[in-house]
């Protein structure tokens, strides 16, 4: 159950590919995620920090541009954006044993890991949502909740993603719906002063 003071930490790709992978979703990926955490908890709680963890894909300059707008977007809101960096590394194919290279974006589990303890260290929150459905997870949720056994772990899961092991080790778990999509969104243009505008891009529209 949520309680008191709340923190949200939110793994940014998990949720995006959880929209991009369905076509009737990519248009909500313009998503106000202060907005979003604000309606998934009771009135009588307080959110005192939001956590947005991501990195950006460096290989295609496209997508990076699209995601460093909407994180500058982000930015207008009360959200601490905490970026990571994927890292190469070699794989081997499982059919043709043949090993290449590969980009992997792990540090976004660490640092949301890192912040769920820091948070509890500070004692800045009673409850803590996580926006994930990355099973990853589950040893920093046990964690944390072997060393402030009185505060409130749960797991948000974005839609098509679910885990039975976190759901096991969470205290409450819930999941997203299109309607709290469609209803946190941003406006499709958001000046932001200076003659600096942001827009939705075409790609993320309906």
């Amino acid at each position: 159950m949520v309680t008191g003071r709340v923190v949200f930490l939110i793994d940014g790709f998990n949720i995006y590919h959880s929209l991009r992978e369905d076509p009737r979703l990519r248009q909500y990926k313009w998503l106000d995620l202060y907005k979003l955490c604000s309606i998934l908890i009771p009135r009588r709680c307080q959110i005192t920090k939001v956590y947005y963890c991501s990195a950006y894909v460096t290989w295609d300059s496209e997508k990076m541009l699209r995601h460093q707008q909407y994180v500058r977007l982000l930015k207008t809101t009360p959200i601490d954006v905490v970026l990571g960096k994927f890292k190469e590394k070699s794989v081997r194919c499982r059919l043709c044993r043949q090993a290449f290279k590969t980009s992997i974006e792990k540090e976004t589990d660490v640092n949301i890991a890192i912040k769920l303890l820091q948070g509890g260290i500070q004692d800045i929150y009673d409850s803590a949502g996580i926006v994930s459905g990355d099973s990853d997870l589950v040893p920093a949720i046990r964690g944390v909740k072997e060393a402030f056994p009185t505060k409130q772990i749960g797991v948000a899961f974005p839609i098509g993603r679910v885990s039975k092991d976190l759901r096991q080790v969470a205290d409450f778990s819930m999941k997203l719906h299109e309607y709290h999509l469609r209803t946190c969104q941003f406006p499709d243009r958001v000046d932001l002063g200076g003659g600096f505008v942001l827009q939705r891009p075409a790609t993320w529209r309906a």
